[in-house]
């Protein structure tokens, strides 16, 4: 992205899945043991976003009555970015 600040960035982990459903996770020095690169440089970014979205608003239910069984509840988030935009609230 061209709001990626400039700077060095290294791969701590890489996950790969299969469709049977098979998987195998790969951190520091297995990474380095298949002679994996870990880190990338960026430069020439012409727009770098480097500050933080902000929370503006979370709303829960005040009670969940779970005595007839589960339920659905609405969660509402409201987050700002004046930089690169909101990219989701998890």
């Amino acid at each position: 992205s061209p709001n990626t600040a400039p700077g060095t960035y290294t791969i701590e982990a890489a996950f790969v899945f299969d469709k049977a459903g098979n998987s195998q996770s790969y951190y520091g020095t297995q990474l380095a043991d298949i002679g994996a690169q870990t880190s990338f440089t960026v430069v020439g970014s012409q727009n770098a976003d480097t500050t933080a979205p902000v929370l503006t608003g979370l709303t829960l239910p005040g009670t969940v009555d779970l005595s007839h069984g589960a339920q659905t509840i609405a969660i509402t988030a409201g987050a700002s970015d004046a930089g690169s935009g909101v990219s989701y609230v998890q």
